[in-house]
């Protein structure tokens, strides 16, 4: 029969597979965050708040907004490639 044949892969196509596996990672990592922010709110109490506990939640959440404008990114780069 007919022997397969393989099509070079180009550079674009090595870097839009990389940027979606770092997209499936950080949309993972995401989940993960937002699952630890949740239990982080339901940990705090109704008044007087502790300093350390407000901290954790605050790095927690500048953590998924950083993941959120890296996740913008890839999405505004790879909608631009394909165009």
């Amino acid at each position: 029969m007919g022997a397969d044949v393989t099509v070079p892969r180009t550079a674009a196509d090595t870097l839009c597979d990389s940027a979606m596996d770092s997209l499936e990672i950080l949309e993972k990592r995401l989940r993960e965050i937002e699952e630890k922010i949740r239990q982080a709110k339901l940990q705090l109490p109704a008044h007087s708040i502790k300093p350390p506990v407000m901290i954790t939640l605050l790095d927690l959440e500048d953590e998924r907004d950083a993941i959120l404008e890296q996740i913008g990114s890839i999405k505004k780069k790879n909608s631009t490639k394909n165009k």
